[in-house]
């Protein structure tokens, strides 16, 4: 039998599932709460002070998963009585499923609706509250899921800087879920190189990581239920106007810039240490060339306004 690990963020206490939830324990999956029952918000609680985060649903019950998660966000976050942090925090929730699932399959269908339901949650609350952004930014990751706490940064902050330059909904969608999944393609043999600067890589090791971009984003091309324009956007994540980038283009959509953009601020922001101002001012000593300036400074008031 297989299982999908889900993080307990997800759920909420006292409210029935449609699905039953296990333990994993000496080597074995145990039924904790069946179908049709509720985690007692005692129960809930005490799990949380324990600090722990995940649980297990059986793959043939990933579709039910999916519509009770499906209700629980459009629920939360249009309730204006939930605080921030609960919102945030099934977010990243959230995000972290699906990625997780659709690192694992990601020719499921059902993954990548996880996914596109992270990716609409993420625009939700970053589009409906000034904070958001900071909220969910400051979000800690466990250890080993750095690439995936990247991945939910981007999202967030591609979002707002679409919102700002005044991006159609589709768009907004388009680059959300692009964001999300721009960097799935990463394997063992690149993710060595993923906290190292491109501009410290030697040849050989640029050549290894921007494998990620074609090969590792390839199996995407062919699944109808993923549209031409979400996969290219995210093949294109690592180009700049310089022509130096794994598909040697020099002329950028807007959307395209953003992201690239986006992508190399917050591995700046990972690689350096440096606060999110100071990266800022880094891309406008160094970034033009690589980006136009007008989308520098677009990203800058987006950041005065999310973190300051």
């Amino acid at each position: 039998m297989n299982y999908t690990p889900v993080r307990i963020s997800t759920l909420r206490p006292d409210k029935p599932l449609n699905f039953g939830i296990y333990i994993y324990f000496k080597d074995q999956h145990l039924l904790y709460v069946k179908s049709g029952d509720a985690i007692e918000r005692e129960k809930f609680n005490q799990l949380k002070k324990q600090k722990i985060t995940k649980f297990f649903i059986q793959r043939d019950e990933e579709l039910n998963y999916q519509q009770y998660l499906d209700q629980i966000l459009s629920d939360t976050i249009a309730d204006e009585g939930i605080d921030l942090d609960t919102k945030v925090d099934l977010v990243q929730g959230t995000t972290f499923v699906a990625l997780d699932r659709m690192e694992k399959d990601p020719k499921s269908q059902i993954s990548y609706q996880m996914t596109k339901t992270a990716a609409k949650s993420v625009a939700r609350v970053v589009m409906g509250k000034q904070d958001a952004l900071f909220a969910l930014y400051e979000k800690e990751s466990e250890i080993g899921e750095e690439i995936v706490k990247h991945s939910m940064n981007v999202c967030a902050i591609c979002v707002k800087m679409a919102e700002m330059l005044k991006c159609s909904g589709k768009e907004i969608e388009t680059i959300s879920i692009a964001a999300l999944i721009h960097d799935l393609g990463i394997k063992e043999e690149q993710k060595p190189l993923f906290n190292k600067n491109q501009d410290d890589m030697n040849s050989e090791q640029k050549i290894t990581y921007n494998k990620h971009t074609k090969e590792g984003l390839n199996e995407f091309v062919y699944l109808d239920w993923i549209s031409k324009e979400v996969v290219e956007l995210a093949q294109l994540h690592e180009e700049n106007l310089t022509g130096m980038g794994p598909y040697k283009k020099t002329k950028l959509s807007k959307l395209e810039e953003i992201l690239s953009l986006v992508n190399a601020y917050d591995k700046q922001v990972m690689i350096s240490g440096l606060k999110p101002l100071d990266v800022i001012k880094e891309f406008k000593l160094n970034g033009i060339g690589k980006y136009d300036l007008k989308m520098i400074q677009a990203l800058e008031r987006v950041i005065k306004i999310g973190f300051v």
